[in-house]
């Protein structure tokens, strides 16, 4: 839009062709993954569980836009469907990352400054 060419080739979709119309028919849903974790949202559901469907949270956004109701145990197929969703546009199973967690000490001072401490390996 303001005529700018990135430094580096991009990979996506020009998102102002769907605002103008150009872009052609809209997707149905979104998903998106971070870490161990993946999430879909459509017009109606939000979806979110680990990278291999288990811990499924489902949230239906016109009875309950905050959020608060999990209706994952009451609608297992919407929760499948909305996994093959994710796995789909992965392109298949998502990898499972290992989780590094350190144990620190004295993360906060008492003048606001950060010294964290770590326990050797």
């Amino acid at each position: 839009l303001l005529g700018i060419e990135p430094a580096e080739p991009l990979e996506g979709l020009n998102l102002w062709n769907f605002v103008d119309g150009s872009g052609g028919q809209r997707r149905q849903y979104v998903t998106s993954a971070f870490n161990n974790y993946v999430w879909c949202r459509d017009d109606r559901y939000v979806y979110m569980a680990r990278n291999d469907g288990a811990e499924a949270r489902l949230y239906d956004m016109e009875a309950d836009p905050e959020q608060l109701h999990d209706i994952a145990a009451a609608k297992p197929e919407l929760c499948r469907e909305m996994f093959q969703r994710v796995l789909a546009d992965a392109g298949g199973p998502l990898p499972n990352y290992p989780l590094l967690r350190y144990l620190a000490t004295e993360w906060y001072r008492l003048d606001g400054s950060i010294d964290m401490v770590y326990p050797s390996r």
